[in-house]
């Protein structure tokens, strides 16, 4: 998250800080650097600050957990789940072992607010360090245009290894 900011932010000068890593070579890199007004929100103050919460709201039971280990109030807790049934997925079978592949996925909309382009960037940072990555994207698109942009942001840095898997059925 940090990062993130850093590269972001218009409060930042974070071109140094990039410039050993290979995506500060791609063409595109200093089209968003220090160009934003970022809202950087720090978890670890918001936990620790949580007594003055109302609610503390988890996406799932593990976190909850977590919070209250934390230090939060346990009354104050509740878990709106994130709508992903995992138990569907308990019966998939193990991939084979001759799949030199490691798989990663993420299920979410494609759509400005999930922020997918700087998941292609880190997936681009990723599979430069370890060529034997791939990585799914699940999910719908939301927004047409944006969709085009990440699409061909994956053309450009020639990664063969990303795939749009589309629309999923996880709930």
């Amino acid at each position: 998250a940090n990062m993130l900011a850093a590269y972001y932010s218009k409060g930042a000068d974070s071109g140094q800080m990039f410039s050993g890593l290979k995506i500060s070579k791609d063409a595109d890199f200093r089209k968003h650097l220090n160009k934003y007004d970022v809202l950087h929100i720090d978890i670890q103050w918001f936990l620790a600050n949580c007594e003055d919460a109302d609610k503390v709201v988890s996406l799932f039971e593990d976190a909850r957990r977590f919070q209250i280990e934390l230090g939060c109030d346990e009354n104050k807790t509740m878990v709106i789940p994130n709508g992903v049934n995992y138990q569907k997925f308990e019966g998939i079978r193990q991939k084979e072992n001759q799949d030199p592949y490691i798989n990663v996925g993420a299920v979410l909309r494609v759509t400005p607010i999930k922020d997918v382009k700087t998941m292609i960037y880190a997936f681009f940072e990723l599979a430069s360090r370890m060529p034997n990555v791939r990585l799914h994207i699940m999910g719908g698109v939301d927004d047409e245009d944006y969709a085009k942009e990440c699409y061909a942001l994956v053309e450009q840095l020639q990664l063969k290894n990303l795939i749009f898997t589309g629309s999923v059925d996880v709930v």
